[in-house]
């Protein structure tokens, strides 16, 4: 059996032209970004990105929230990320974003506010874990 779709119930990947039906299309998106990754064009072996702004008429606000994040995170390169130290977000975060700061020491997770400390040779440690060890090291001087 051939099915023939009228136009409007098409939608085209922008960059390769390729065509799909917009309930396939929509499923597809879902399914890629619930799996975790950035997705990518249908079609067998091409690798065309579609761009979100064709697509926000067919997705749920939560679904483009979840795409633009994915688009972030694929931007980082594996080298440079580091995920915030809070058990409650673990959102991925860059390294070089963090080494942005104005503070020279104190760094902050954009997604949960989180602060952590740059230790020089420890990596990242949160607020805490900083203060007890600034406490221990204050009552050792004072006895």
């Amino acid at each position: 059996m051939i099915l023939k779709f009228i136009r409007w119930q098409m939608h085209s990947v922008a960059l390769c032209g390729h065509q799909f039906c917009v309930e396939c299309m929509r499923q597809y998106i879902e399914a890629m970004l619930l799996e975790g990754g950035v997705p990518r064009c249908p079609r067998y072996q091409c690798e065309s990105k579609p761009i979100l702004r064709s697509f926000t008429n067919l997705l749920t606000l939560k679904l483009r929230k979840m795409w633009e994040q994915r688009i972030q995170e694929d931007s980082i390169p594996v080298a440079d990320r580091v995920y915030c130290p809070n058990r409650m977000c673990s959102a991925l975060m860059s390294v070089s974003e963090l080494s942005k700061s104005t503070n020279g020491h104190m760094r902050c997770c954009f997604k949960c506010s989180n602060f952590t400390f740059s230790a020089k040779f420890h990596g990242l440690i949160t607020c805490p874990a900083v203060i007890t060890r600034g406490w221990v090291q204050i009552l050792q001087q004072m006895t």
